[in-house]
């Protein structure tokens, strides 16, 4: 008899759990609020400021036209939000200028849930210091159709049509978005797309430090470099061709900063670069605007699909040379450990084992300079130049050639071998 009581006792207090579980969720529902919720108000308060504790510190602020609560005095609702404030666990406001349709505030959960044109602004840490001059353009605009923040765990949740901006960059989540407040970071899994003045990027995965202003890729990164509006500019026509082309970048991880002003990409893991037919691989690389280099590192491999890109046309129009004619028409294809390219300085230096085959022709030096403002091509280190279709080999430890006066210049140790037939 007393065990069927306590069976008994035991289903009536899971009834009421269950029962108590059903009536929050029904409490905690989305947008639209019900006839029946709206019969059920006993106070209102109009044009006012509604504020959230935990444990003495504050965890949200709302200022609305219209608060109004019901039977339930763990509940108030917020109509026409004019500004809102979010803050972390040491109570210092890390977003700010909360605007939304409607706002749910869960005294008990701790949940505050914005509904409807929802827009906030995140504040970096640099900003927080009231004292110190702000920086408006680093702070980060956020837009959507629903927050979530859960005050005990400072954590954001946003979703449908997000959209995070800050500067010229804009990103938009395809499924969602995490914000932890107390660590200041952005976290979007499930797809996005970034776009930028210079840059389109898509992929599965995103972590954005907002302190530190920059962001790590991950999963089916691709990238597309836009073209440039190149006229009236001051570029020769050899780099007007190649700006006016779209690049495009395949790689398994990115990290995008923009730290002081300056932008730095780095890739790395089956990094693919197309341009064109021209294609450039590695394990490797990175690219820094303001001193406008690019390097990639580990097993390079290029491939162009002539060498005319040598020549500047300003200077020479051709070779008087036959065979270097038609040489530089040719496809050719470059393996070496290193590559790193200086835009300012003009030029590409080829790094440790490297090796060029165009036909029959091949070359291998452990170091090359193309320096194009001299027009100038510098081998160094076991140059090796073997030509089967010519039955000749050079081999030398320093090679110069002067592209303009189509010269060659070696070191006195220069072996030179010649197969007659």
């Amino acid at each position: 008899m007393k065990l069927k009581i306590i069976v008994r006792i035991i289903k009536v207090i899971s009834l009421i759990f269950v029962f108590g579980i059903v009536i929050f969720l029904i409490f905690d529902k989305g947008l639209d609020f019900t006839p029946s919720e709206r019969k059920s108000k006993r106070i209102e308060i109009k044009k006012s400021t509604i504020s959230g504790y935990n444990n003495g510190l504050i965890t949200w602020l709302v200022k609305a036209d219209y608060i109004w609560a019901g039977r339930n005095n763990f509940l108030y609702r917020a109509e026409k939000v004019t500004s809102g404030s979010l803050y972390n666990s040491s109570g210092q406001m890390v977003m700010d200028k909360l605007k939304a349709s409607k706002i749910k505030a869960n005294s008990r959960s701790k949940v505050l849930s914005a509904y409807g044109d929802v827009s906030v602004y995140f504040i970096p840490e640099k900003n927080r210091d009231r004292s110190a001059e702000k920086d408006e353009d680093s702070d980060i605009r956020i837009t959507c159709d629903e927050l979530k923040y859960y005050s005990y765990s400072k954590k954001v949740y946003l979703k449908k049509n997000i959209l995070i901006e800050q500067g010229d960059v804009k990103i938009k989540p395809v499924k969602g978005a995490e914000i932890d407040c107390d660590e200041n970071l952005v976290y979007i899994n499930g797809g996005f797309v970034m776009d930028s003045s210079e840059l389109v990027v898509t992929a599965d995965f995103m972590v954005i430090n907002i302190d530190e202003e920059y962001s790590d890729i991950s999963r089916n990164v691709l990238a597309v470099r836009k073209k440039e509006d190149m006229y009236m500019s001051d570029y020769d026509e050899r780099e007007i061709k190649l700006r006016a082309e779209q690049t495009h970048l395949k790689c398994n991880y990115m990290k995008y900063s923009s730290k002081e002003g300056n932008r730095e990409v780095t890739i790395r893991g089956d990094v693919l670069v197309t341009h064109g037919q021209r294609k450039l691989k590695g394990d490797r690389g990175v690219y820094d605007k303001n001193r406008n280099t690019f390097s990639i590192d580990g097993n390079v491999e290029l491939y162009v699909e002539s060498l005319d890109w040598l020549m500047d046309k300003t200077k020479k129009e051709g070779f008087r040379n036959e065979e270097m004619s038609e040489i530089i028409k040719k496809p050719a294809y470059v393996r070496c450990e290193n590559l790193r390219f200086n835009a300012k300085t003009r030029t590409l230096e080829l790094l440790r084992d490297i090796s060029i085959t165009q036909d029959d022709r091949k070359i291998s030096c452990q170091k090359l300079t193309f320096n194009d403002q001299k027009g100038s091509v510098l081998l160094y280190g076991r140059v090796k130049l073997n030509d089967e279709a010519g039955n000749k080999d050079l081999r030398c430890h320093r090679l110069l050639i002067d592209i303009n006066k189509e010269e060659f210049y070696a070191d006195s140790d220069t072996e030179v071998e010649f197969l007659i037939e």
